[in-house]
């Protein structure tokens, strides 16, 4: 449960153990990745429907009840992630671009979900925790219109227990004896 403090934030209400929950990304292109596609989609993809490495930055909500957006800009596209400012992360995803609206339209989207679950869960044990946030663009570019359409999803892998989150304890009690001793060692050094 969240409430509001008198600050204006919103802060979390600690009576009980609390079950956490997946906020999720809201999408955020931006001119400059539109006008990319577009570039790419004439001089390098041409008809090839093959799935394209594509990043977008998001930074974390400041608070739990707006969902982090995840910017997608016209340096998205490329095998390495685009720079990003202090406090802000990536996201690795790939980008399918139908030929046709109706390919568009009729895509299925469950199947490309399917598909990404199972290159995650290969990947759990062999990645760093950042490469576990993906997202999926389905897009159709249609050129002579400047229209596009897209479908942008973020899979991600359903925990089989629910975590929770319990109420804030000391350093004292949430370390062993010789971890808060160590700790306070290397504090005086520093």
């Amino acid at each position: 449960k969240y409430h509001q403090n008198r600050s204006g934030s919103t802060g979390r209400s600690w009576g009980m153990e609390a079950t956490l929950a997946f906020v999720p990304f809201v999408s955020a292109p931006d001119v400059g990745f539109w006008r990319e596609l577009g570039r790419r989609k004439l001089d390098e993809l041409g008809l090839d429907a093959s799935p394209v490495p594509v990043w977008a930055r998001f930074e974390v909500s400041s608070h739990g009840r707006s969902s982090s957006l995840a910017f997608a800009e016209g340096g998205a596209f490329g095998a390495a992630p685009p720079p990003t400012a202090a406090g802000a992360h990536v996201l690795r995803g790939k980008l399918v671009n139908t030929n046709t609206l109706e390919e568009f339209k009729t895509a299925d989207k469950n199947q490309l979900m399917a598909r990404a679950a199972a290159e995650l869960r290969e990947e759990l044990g062999n990645s760093a925790p950042e490469a576990l946030s993906r997202m999926l663009v389905l897009t159709f570019a249609d050129l002579k219109l400047h229209e596009y359409y897209y479908w942008f999803a973020f899979p991600a892998l359903a925990p089989a227990v629910q975590f929770t989150a319990a109420p804030p304890r000391g350093l004292v009690d949430a370390l062993a004896p010789l971890s808060v001793g160590a700790l306070r060692a290397a504090h005086e050094r520093a």
